[in-house]
């Protein structure tokens, strides 16, 4: 279709940015804090799709506003702890310079730092070692050139901290807590966000004070947040529809609201549902993209997910797949009494108790047979949205 260009290829937010209103409200508390001379650390803590390094984007976006400055870094992978810890402080001191420019006279301090053994201004460049005293008189010598062009303080966003080596860790914690100038954002990507993505952090960073001889300083002085779905379904509606203002292709209500229970509201997954979406559309040349549309996408990315729901489907008794739809109409957890109701809403009397018994025992053993249907104190529900959708294609067609 002429002029569609899907909106959702970009997979970090950047003019998108929508929701965590809690969170940044947060953020702009310590940022206060920061201008005046009392800053507090933070650690963003989520698995991998939560929208961590947009979340970044957005707060190095935010200082920027406030007078402060912005550093963004993206951690390498294997990096030693002098090369991390160097990583971090030339990014810093690359975004000063370009604060710098056409505002005052001076020093190139990129071209300084690069110097390496020549350089003249800073300590890292010139050691062989990893030194706190050496990170901190480089972070008070940027301090002296950032404030001259009335930068209230720094913002330093580490992306993939999970990255960073624990004597690394260390050495910028012991540096920082020595300075009133810089507030530090590290993002930890986790495998695992039980019990909690801020406990979880927080146990990540225990382990690599253990690599640095127990110096659990930074799991201390670093605040966690977690970084989950979105917190409500108008987060996520607002998710797809910003990235769609102004398309030659748009969403139906329901298209959009679907997609949100489909993704659970993570951010990954609903780019990606999305981005299917608008391409299915684009390709049917269709204006507007309804079910029908995203229920031909969703089988594209889920082929053998809707392959497993129609061999349980075309397997089951009349009265199971009666009750089956009944549990994906529903979209919660329920008990055989509900789906006997929602599955059979012409019976009434005694029959139905009789009913809801043969339903329980059937979609108990179901539930035993296949790990997609889950049984949990007498009440049913699919293992995950993306499942239940999946079926409702195969009962229903085209249909969502």
């Amino acid at each position: 279709m002429d002029g569609a260009i899907n909106p959702f290829t970009e997979q970090s937010a950047g003019q998108y940015f929508v929701g965590r209103e809690g969170e940044l409200a947060t953020f702009q508390i310590y940022l206060r804090g920061l201008c005046a001379g009392n800053p507090r650390h933070m650690y963003v803590a989520g698995v991998h799709g939560t929208g961590k390094t947009s979340y970044l984007n957005k707060l190095s976006e935010i200082a920027e506003s406030g007078n402060c400055l912005g550093v963004s870094v993206d951690l390498d992978p294997g990096s030693t702890p002098r090369a991390a810890v160097r990583q971090v402080l030339r990014r810093v001191v690359v975004e000063t310079q370009e604060a710098r420019k056409g505002k005052v006279a001076g020093p190139d301090l990129k071209l300084d730092w690069d110097e390496a053994d020549a350089a003249t201004h800073f300590r890292c460049p010139r050691t062989s070692s990893l030194s706190v005293d050496a990170v901190y008189e480089d972070l008070c010598c940027i301090e002296r050139f950032a404030r001259e062009t009335g930068v209230r303080g720094v913002v330093i966003c580490i992306d993939e901290g999970q990255r960073i080596t624990g004597q690394a860790l260390s050495a910028l914690k012991n540096a920082l807590q020595r300075s009133s100038f810089y507030m530090a954002v590290l993002s930890l990507r986790l495998v695992d966000d039980k019990p909690s993505a801020a406990e979880a952090g927080r146990v990540l960073l225990d382990k690599k004070a253990e690599e640095a001889e127990g110096d659990y300083g930074a799991s201390r002085l670093f605040v966690g947040q977690a970084m989950g779905p979105f917190s409500s379904g108008d987060e996520a509606a607002d998710c797809v529809r910003r990235r769609l203002d102004g398309n030659v292709i748009q969403f139906t209500d329901e298209v959009v609201g679907r997609i949100g229970e489909m993704s659970q509201r993570i951010p990954r997954e609903i780019i990606a549902i999305s981005s299917a979406t608008y391409d299915k559309a684009n390709e049917l040349q269709q204006s507007v993209a309804d079910v029908n549309v995203l229920s031909k996408a969703f089988t594209d990315l889920h082929r053998r997910l809707v392959a497993e729901m129609r061999c349980l489907w075309t397997e089951a008794p009349e009265e199971i797949r009666r009750a089956l739809r009944a549990l994906v109409r529903l979209g919660h957890s329920a008990d055989s009494q509900e789906i006997t109701h929602e599955a059979y809403p012409e019976v009434k009397g005694e029959l139905l108790p009789h009913i809801a018994g043969n339903i329980k025992i059937e979609l108990g053993s179901l539930s035993r047979r296949s790990g997609r249907l889950i049984q949990e104190d007498n009440l049913f529900s699919f293992d995950n949205p993306t499942t239940r959708f999946a079926l409702r294609i195969v009962a229903e067609g085209n249909e969502l």
